[in-house]
């Protein structure tokens, strides 16, 4: 009975300590708005699958991918300075002058996009029937996601949760927009886009007061961080949004929605959990967490998790595409690769903020700019030779090497060692 009591306790007291913890916390909401985000993303393409043909879908995701590419282009590195800056500066002043930054360069950037379309990916040049709606949705887009990244900075992560629930309205949108074909899918998360962008600026303000002028002194201390960060995760973005456009204009639609099922199903799975970490580990590494200790226990986190997923989806990954249709079945083949570059790809996305906590900025861009080259350059050509899988070929070799290169940096520039001291 006495051991039983000591053991309850024991967990009692962990359990308390879980949940007073903010890296653990912060992370379990970003984790939970992902896996939100994931399990809606499910459904919507499974529906999509039942109304909307392949090649309808394929086409979708390169409007959706152009969204994305937009939204890459315009954060100018400004979302990493607003998490490192606003522990220690004015909040209200660190906010109001990344939001406006970022969303005002969302609508010169969709402008610039929908004027070099023709050259960018043709098939998709009748957007421009949209115009206005692309460039809405664009600048919405922004809206959402610097304020999902100060909740999240202000440890606020529920609030980031709570956009996330009201993305997942597009569901609710896509059966009656399938009249429209690609562009219902398109306008499906468009549309979701506003209702998470209003509750997104109405909650913000429950925190920090919107002012209405850039601050001078924040954006001088912040230009080298967001500079070298914008080069650097435009090298992180850019194959993401431009391998879709790429498949289309070399494979065809149907390759395109067999790569981004696969796709979002395999980041989602080994992706989330790892980057919900990343982003809570340099959340709290800004705010003076213990970074050697915040390491090891996102690691240890990570790797569990990713274990089980992996295990779960080997038995289970077929059926899970079966679901979406027959045809989708063959899309199994990327997402084992996904799975299996998963454990490489843990160091790699932890490391990342260790060298931004530091501000060894070279390095980062080194890296990414490395992974940027030999992504684009390898997924063309094994893409050309094996279909659509050739990318998942592609990412193996760019996270084993991303990993081996990270390994030689911890043995021989002891980057680990001086952020530990």
């Amino acid at each position: 009975m006495v051991i039983n009591n000591y053991f309850h306790r024991s967990l009692e007291n962990r359990l308390a300590a879980y949940r007073t913890d903010s890296l653990y916390e912060n992370s379990f909401f970003i984790f939970l708005g992902r896996s939100l985000s994931a399990f809606c993303g499910l459904i919507f393409w499974t529906l999509a699958t039942q109304y909307y043909s392949p090649s309808e879908i394929g086409v979708a995701t390169a409007l959706i991918s152009s969204l994305g590419l937009v939204l890459s282009f315009s954060k100018l590195g400004f979302d990493i300075s607003l998490i490192k800056f606003i522990p220690i500066m004015n909040k209200s002043r660190v906010f109001s002058s990344s939001f406006f930054i970022i969303s005002i360069s969302s609508i010169f950037i969709s402008i610039l996009f929908l004027f070099l379309i023709e050259f960018i990916s043709p098939q998709i040049s009748f957007i421009r029937e949209y115009s206005i709606l692309f460039i809405f949705f664009a600048f919405l887009s922004s809206v959402t996601f610097i304020t999902g990244t100060t909740f999240v900075s202000i440890r606020k992560s529920r609030y980031y949760f709570l956009q996330s629930v009201l993305e997942s309205s597009r569901i609710l949108l896509l059966i009656p927009m399938a009249t429209l074909g690609a562009v219902g899918i398109f306008f499906s998360q468009g549309i979701s886009t506003i209702f998470s962008s209003f509750f997104a600026v109405y909650s913000i303000t429950k925190f920090i007061n919107i002012e209405l002028n850039l601050d001078r002194t924040y954006i001088k201390r912040a230009s080298k961080l967001s500079f070298t960060n914008y080069i650097s995760n435009l090298s992180v973005d850019i194959p993401t949004y431009i391998i879709p456009l790429m498949l289309l204009n070399l494979l065809g639609p149907e390759d395109v929605s067999l790569y981004f099922i696969a796709t979002t199903l395999g980041t989602s799975i080994y992706l989330m959990l790892p980057d919900a970490i990343s982003k809570s580990f340099f959340v709290e590494s800004s705010h003076g967490f213990d970074m050697r200790r915040g390491l090891i226990k996102s690691l240890t986190i990570a790797y569990l998790v990713l274990a089980v997923e992996f295990i779960s989806i080997i038995f289970f990954g077929p059926y899970i595409l079966g679901l979406l249709g027959h045809a989708y079945i063959e899309a199994f083949k990327l997402l084992r690769i996904y799975l299996l570059t998963g454990f490489f790809s843990i160091v790699y996305m932890l490391f990342m903020p260790v060298l931004n906590i530091k501000l060894l900025y070279s390095r980062n861009i080194e890296l990414n700019l490395l992974r940027l080259v030999l992504l684009l350059g390898l997924g063309y050509v094994l893409a050309g030779k094996f279909g659509f899988v050739g990318i998942g070929y592609a990412w193996a070799i760019v996270e084993v090497t991303s990993c081996l290169l990270i390994l030689y940096w911890i043995n021989h520039l002891k980057i680990i060692k001086y952020t530990a001291e």
